[in-house]
């Protein structure tokens, strides 16, 4: 359950980096 967790967070900071 974790996993998703931390890879959820992991988009976001990609996303965030994106812009």
């Amino acid at each position: 359950m974790m996993k998703v967790v931390i890879i959820q967070v992991i988009l976001l900071v990609i996303s965030f980096q994106a812009y």
